[in-house]
């Protein structure tokens, strides 16, 4: 259970699991903005995202300042957004990173960065199927019917019980 619903996940060998994504929902395609030169995209996918297209994936650790500026925005209104960054290699494959609010620094993982760069990328190329690489792995994200899927490696870190909340 989450603030934007119950996810549904499945495992579907050992230590690969997909998930079945919250809807999502474009918020604004080619918004100009003072803070980057080229458009962005805002994206919500669970947890707002704008989506920034690079031509390199090795020059991001100079966007950091950026990142956090465009993170807090005061067009995304008080709770912000989260800042991904996203590289497409081929019709089908694509190196993303996500600026993470709360973090507020970028993060070898996100699950709905990846969904939200995968969106973008879909919509741009027209395909229902998109590799994220990611630093800390890769996710695959699909299009079955209207469902966003997300699948990817998993592993056991910890094992926690918590009361009914």
């Amino acid at each position: 259970k989450t603030q934007v619903g119950e996810i549904f996940c499945e495992v579907l060998e050992k230590n690969k699991i997909e998930v079945q994504m919250p809807p999502t929902r474009w918020l604004k395609k080619n918004w100009s903005t003072p803070l980057w030169p080229k458009p962005v995209h805002w994206i919500n996918t669970g947890v707002p995202h704008l989506v920034i297209e690079v031509d390199s994936m090795e020059e991001l650790i100079q966007y950091k300042n950026e990142a956090a500026d465009l993170r807090s925005w005061d067009q995304l209104g008080a709770g912000g957004s989260n800042v991904t960054f996203v590289k497409i290699q081929s019709d089908q494959t694509m190196a993303a990173v996500s600026f993470e609010r709360g973090i507020e620094d970028f993060t070898l993982g996100c699950g709905t960065g990846a969904v939200a760069a995968a969106v973008y990328a879909m919509d741009k190329l027209n395909t229902n199927f998109c590799q994220v690489q990611m630093p800390g792995g890769d996710l695959e994200v699909l299009l079955r019917e209207s469902q966003i899927i997300m699948r990817g490696r998993a592993q056991k870190i910890a094992t926690i019980e918590m009361e009914n909340l």
